[in-house]
């Protein structure tokens, strides 16, 4: 801090002259910088084997205010030497650390302790007796995609609402469908979801529409709250 004060003052008139806070720390200690992050990596837990996970994340910490801000991310190896960084959602690797950060506001942020889950929980999302041929249509990069592997009647469909990743799809065609029918997935990607049908009895397997169910199975969405730094399944 810095004191200004008036010539004739004396140090028996500080308490009554205003202090100009000029520096950038918000307390008298001064241990960390407003702005500055917190930060905090856990030891790799090896899961055995590489496989798909969906990481839930608990935060204990102190001095944290409405004003603080979390970021959580996760180093992922295979080989638990080399490791990448990967946001919240669904990873695969065997070794796996959690990276937390918080943003100072007061400058007395302190993390206590970091505790990540691994598991690999299922969700499905059912698409219900639907003509496919009043979906949706693709953007023109998704389009041309779909062209290069015989699809000419792609249907997109936004699902980063439900899932953070895709396993599986199936379709079930309805009663009246006497056609063969196959599903080709052209971008599996929850927010970008595209696909295709197509039918098989036919010369060349020729794209085409058709009444159908869908059902997509996968790891569910999860979201950070970046007051808490909790992430949880949504």
């Amino acid at each position: 801090m810095t004191k200004y004060y008036d010539p004739g003052e004396t140090w028996n008139d500080l308490e009554l002259v205003t202090w100009q806070y000029t520096n950038t720390w918000y307390n008298i200690a001064g241990y960390w910088t407003p702005g500055s992050q917190n930060s905090f990596t856990t030891p790799a837990q090896d899961l055995g084997t590489s496989q798909w996970v969906l990481p839930t994340t608990v935060i204990a910490s102190e001095a944290v205010g409405s004003s603080s801000e979390w970021t959580v991310n996760y180093l992922v190896s295979d080989d638990g030497s080399t490791y990448t960084s990967q946001p919240v959602g669904a990873i695969k690797g065997r070794f796996i650390k959690t990276q937390v950060a918080v943003t100072m506001f007061s400058g007395e942020e302190g993390i206590q302790a970091v505790n990540t889950t691994f598991t690999a929980p299922v969700k499905t999302w059912v698409l219900a007796a639907t003509d496919t041929s009043t979906l949706a249509g693709s953007d023109s990069a998704t389009t041309s995609l779909a062209a290069s592997k015989g699809v000419t009647t792609p249907h997109t469909i936004n699902l980063s609402t439900e899932f953070s990743r895709i396993s599986a799809v199936k379709i079930d065609p309805s009663l009246d469908e006497t056609r063969p029918l196959s599903i080709k997935i052209i971008d599996s990607s929850p927010a970008n979801f595209t696909f295709g049908l197509i039918d098989n009895g036919t010369w060349g397997n020729v794209s085409t529409d058709a009444d159908i169910t869908l059902t997509v199975t996968g790891f569910p969405r999860v979201v950070l709250d970046s007051k808490t730094g909790t992430v949880s399944i949504a």
